[in-house]
């Protein structure tokens, strides 16, 4: 759901004015970035700045240049924090300019800020898990937040489970929004190449390291994760959530739920989102 006040290309407005051109390379070849991020309650999040990190290096990678100093954006951000009010979510999108001929930009990148109400996450994940079916797919350009989502959406109308885990070279990647690590005696184990490297991933990285695990970056081969002790996903609207089955692999959440429990509390307190007292519902984006 909109909140009310949002910036489009130089200005704020409400959302029954949200308007673009039609013929921006965005949408006519999806020549586009985006970044997803919350605010906590009245002020911008603790780690918003590596969320901008990460939106103005992939606007680097596709050659769009942002038409904002980064002083300046934040400041943007904040005045929508006022201006709407309680805790948000912002999506930031960036698209290359209008195009007569279809190809090529005639006009500077368009930027938009969209500001949103949080409501992605399931209660009843945290404590009982989720489904995950795979599906063989490597994103193009997968460090880059791109706009391009259109095939992990499919896979997952045609799934019938919670969610899909794209695989690829007999390797276990990512899910559409989400990274994944699986725990095996101790040790925290995820993909280290063709995938996104989120937010959240990094801080539980991080969280993990000080706590004295070992976390492993590397290839998962698909045939190893009915060894593994358990698996949980980390995004921006799903902090740690346990898996309890991949295809036919059953995971006993319980098993993990002290370790991420642990990693959950500390990632809550640096990041001030506590995002299972903030939403209940059924994922909707």
């Amino acid at each position: 759901m909109l909140k009310r006040w949002h910036w489009i290309d130089g200005r704020f407005v409400e959302k029954n004015e949200l308007r673009v051109p039609a013929r921006l390379l965005g949408l006519l070849r999806g020549w586009a970035i985006f970044d997803y991020f919350l605010s906590v309650e009245g002020e911008l999040s603790p780690i918003t700045d590596l969320y901008l990190d990460r939106f103005y290096s992939s606007a680097s990678r596709l050659n769009l240049e942002i038409p904002l100093s980064r002083e300046d954006l934040i400041g943007l951000l904040r005045e929508l924090v006022s201006l709407n009010g309680g805790i948000q979510a912002f999506r930031l999108l960036l698209s290359a300019g209008d195009s007569s001929d279809g190809w090529n930009p005639d006009s500077k990148p368009v930027l938009m800020i969209f500001s949103e109400a949080i409501n992605e996450v399931s209660e009843q994940w945290f404590e009982y898990g989720i489904s995950l079916k795979t599906y063989e797919f490597l994103r193009p350009l997968p460090e880059v937040k791109t706009t391009f989502y259109v095939v992990g959406k499919l896979a997952q109308l045609d799934a019938n489970t919670d969610d899909v885990l794209f695989v690829y070279g007999s390797n276990v990647l990512e899910t559409p929004r989400s990274n994944i690590f699986f725990v095996k005696d101790g040790a925290l184990i995820t993909a280290g190449a063709n995938v996104l490297k989120g937010i959240t991933r990094k801080l539980v990285i991080e969280i993990a390291q000080e706590e004295g695990l070992e976390v492993i970056e590397r290839d998962v081969p698909l045939n190893s994760i009915s060894d593994m002790e358990g698996a949980f996903i980390t995004g921006t609207t799903k902090p740690i959530i346990p898996v309890r089955q991949i295809d036919s692999v059953k995971y006993d959440v319980s098993r993990v739920k002290e370790l991420l429990d642990s990693l959950r509390d500390a990632l809550w307190e640096r990041t001030g989102l506590n995002l299972k007292n903030m939403v209940s519902g059924m994922l909707n984006d």
